[in-house]
Order: C-alpha cells, then structure tokens, then sequence
C-alpha cells in the first residue's frame, strides 16, 4: 500500500507561471519512489494577489490564500484527510521506504495535523517511533496533512484571521504556518503528530516569498537559479 492512500487527497499548491517548480516536483516524486503519484495527487493552483491588505508581503498573503482554497476544496471533497504540499518540497526517500509504519500510526492514532516536513524546536528523539505527538509551534508548512473534521474549523479559523486588521489580539494577517500553529495552540482537543526525523524539505529555488536579497536583484537571480540547479545535481 501506498502512503499517499492513507489520505483522501493529495495537493501541490503551484502558481500557473510556475511550470519549472511543476516540473521539478513531477521529477522528485519519481526520484524518491512515489510510483502511484500521477493518479493520487493534484496541482492546485497557487494565488497571486495583487495587493498585501496587511501581510508582510503579497508571497506571504498569496501562500495563506492558497492554503486557504486547497482547505476549502478539501472541506467539500474529503471524506477523511488532505495531504498538502508546496511546489519547493523536497521529500525524503524515508517517506517511501517507511510508508507502511507512517500509514500504520495514522490509522491508529487519533491526529488532527501530521507534519512531515517541519522546523521546530524540543523535537521528540525517539528515532525507532516514525510520528510523534508534538504540541509546540511548528515553522513551514510546506508538507502536512490535516483531518477532514480539523479542515472545517481550519477554514473558519483563517478567515477569521482574513477579517482582522494586522496586529489584533486575536490573530491578523500572518504567515500561514503561524496561523496553524495559533489554531492548534487554541485548540487543545486536536493533537498534532511530527515527522522524526523530518521527511521534508524546501528545495533550493528561487521563491516567491524569498526575503533572500539575491532573488530580489536582477541578474543575481538568474545565476542564484543556475547554482541551485547544480546543487540539486550533485545531490543525486
């Protein structure tokens, strides 16, 4: 059985003028053995807004409301869980090769969010055990699967967020994994499982919320993108 059966559906937000990022993530899930992927897994097709109202950046903004509109998708479609992954992630083969021990902890264990790629401080360190619970913040979300039953109080969660001016008490614009982080923090009853180790990661390529400044420096951005290529070579 594959991992990705273990949820109803699987998506890769991807902007449409991102055909490199479509091609690299079609190559990845090739390279690291995710041979069903073609038939279980879709591309969503990322936002661009055109302006902030009120998050740091239109990227930031543009990632919380393409997060947003793969949840409500998954809250119409989904009879149990949404895989959800950004066009940057890079997965380790772990992912495949202990496939059966993940699928057998989620259909055992009673998880709302299941972080397979994370950054995040006080990691579990039991390395025989492939998710632990995990009830910290959690940095990135560029691949989690939530519950059908979380989704519905997720998407409310963030349009709420949507409704509030930045810097409100309760949560205003922000940066999508932190509006994860402070639903989970105010909901207790939803238990969160982490990725030990991290399955992972974000691909070395230029990003559209990148603050690094040789994204942001014409010429510098092209060869940024050429060293990276090179980068992803050697790796293989």
């Amino acid at each position: 059985m594959s991992l990705l059966e273990s949820f109803s559906r699987a998506y890769v937000i991807n902007l449409p003028q991102r055909a490199d990022r479509r091609r690299e993530t079609r190559a990845m899930f090739d390279r690291v053995g995710l041979t069903d992927w073609e038939r279980r897994v879709e591309f969503f097709p990322g936002i661009r807004p055109e302006t902030t109202e009120g998050f740091p950046s239109l990227g930031v903004r543009g990632c919380f409301l393409s997060h947003l509109g793969v949840l409500k998708r998954a809250a119409e479609v989904c009879t149990d869980s949404v895989l959800i992954m950004e066009d940057d992630l890079e997965i380790d083969p772990d992912f495949v090769r202990r496939g059966d021990a993940l699928a057998a902890i989620l259909a055992r264990e009673d998880w709302g969010f299941a972080y397979f790629g994370h950054i995040l401080t006080g990691l579990p360190e039991d390395p025989g055990v492939p998710l632990q619970p995990y009830r910290g913040a959690v940095q990135t979300a560029h691949f989690v699967a939530i519950r059908r039953e979380v989704v519905l109080r997720l998407v409310d969660h963030l349009e709420a967020i949507l409704g509030r001016p930045t810097g409100h008490p309760d949560g205003g614009p922000m940066h999508v994994d932190g509006a994860y982080s402070i639903f989970r923090d105010k909901n207790p009853d939803v238990s969160t499982l982490v990725a030990v180790p991290n399955l992972g990661t974000q691909r070395n390529s230029s990003s559209d919320i990148s603050t690094r400044w040789f994204d942001k420096v014409p010429g510098l951005h092209s060869m940024a993108q050429g060293a990276r290529r090179v980068r992803r070579r050697l790796r293989r």
